[in-house]
């Protein structure tokens, strides 16, 4: 059971990131929208009383403001972990789309694995399809163990991947099976959610490896199932990860294999997702709903 304390500390970091970040919405500022959002983030987590260290993050330690791997948050008795995107979706926001929120997942000391921040292949089910799969079944192979599964007809099989030319070919094979593509223009970890959630069915594709902790942990959480392998996309890329941790090129993760079963997720919306409102005005207050996923649940608060 997550502690109530540990739980509205995280909230009020996600909340924090999503008020501010949110007053960027549709100036077309990526970089100004993201840093909004850092700020507030790691304001919050540094008056915390708990001890955090960033074990995923997007930033290094010369690259401020960005919040980097190891950086040290709250008091110095480091008792969590925390897997951060202070915003998933910066394009979102600078368009004014819906999409974008701010996230952190939270694990125990050494709870969670270190990746390269480099891309990773990807596979995400709910705990219905539980499996039913692996990563490296080709996609008829997959669409039909998930049509038995989960006892639908083909063409009534949703997969949502990420819009990029990187996957033309994919969501072409996935379309020839009969099942229906979710095209997904930025940020896989509201697709995960969306996945676990039962609104797809099934997550495919190379995203983000530091995403693909907090999509584990979200995972671990609703008793889903992640599966991920690293998955350069150049030689250049291949290289640096080869002298960061060689051996990670050559294991299939499992959402236990990078982050614990006991982990807290925190999700607030920045500009509205298709299970969270866009944040709103409510007499002169920014209104913002937040998620909380813990303990085989997910909680949608009001946020005055």
């Amino acid at each position: 059971m997550v502690s109530p304390q540990l739980t509205e500390t995280l909230n009020d970091a996600v909340v924090a990131a999503a008020r501010s970040s949110f007053s960027a919405r549709g100036r077309g500022e990526r970089k100004w929208a993201d840093q909004l959002a850092v700020s507030a983030m790691r304001k919050v987590l540094d008056a915390s009383s708990f001890g955090f260290e960033v074990v995923v993050g997007e930033g290094e330690k010369d690259e401020a403001p960005m919040l980097y791997v190891g950086e040290i948050l709250g008091n110095f008795d480091l008792s969590f972990d925390l897997a951060i995107d202070p915003l998933e979706g910066t394009n979102y926001v600078a368009k004014g789309q819906l999409g974008a929120v701010s996230v952190v997942a939270c694990a125990r000391r050494g709870g969670m694995r270190r990746l390269p921040g480099y891309y990773m292949n990807k596979c995400v089910v709910s705990q219905k399809a539980k499996g039913s799969i692996t990563l490296f079944d080709a996609p008829d192979v997959m669409i039909a163990k998930l049509s038995e599964t989960l006892a639908k007809d083909r063409n009534e099989i949703t997969v949502a991947i990420l819009d990029k030319p990187r996957h033309r070919e994919l969501i072409e094979m996935v379309r020839a099976t009969g099942a229906r593509v979710a095209e997904v223009p930025d940020g896989d970890v509201v697709a995960t959610f969306e996945v676990l959630a039962g609104a797809y069915d099934l997550l495919l594709g190379v995203g983000g490896a530091p995403e693909g902790v907090i999509m584990a942990a979200m995972a671990n959480a609703l008793g889903g199932e992640f599966q991920g392998r690293i998955n350069p996309l150049s030689n250049r890329e291949r290289e640096i990860v080869l002298d960061l941790d060689p051996s990670c090129l050559e294991v299939t993760f499992t959402a236990a294999d990078l982050c614990r079963t006991d982990v807290v997720v925190a999700m607030a919306s920045v500009t509205g997702t298709s299970f969270l409102a866009p944040p709103r005005l409510t007499d002169g207050a920014l209104v913002v709903e937040s998620l909380i996923i813990s303990d085989g649940e997910a909680k949608v608060r009001t946020n005055g």
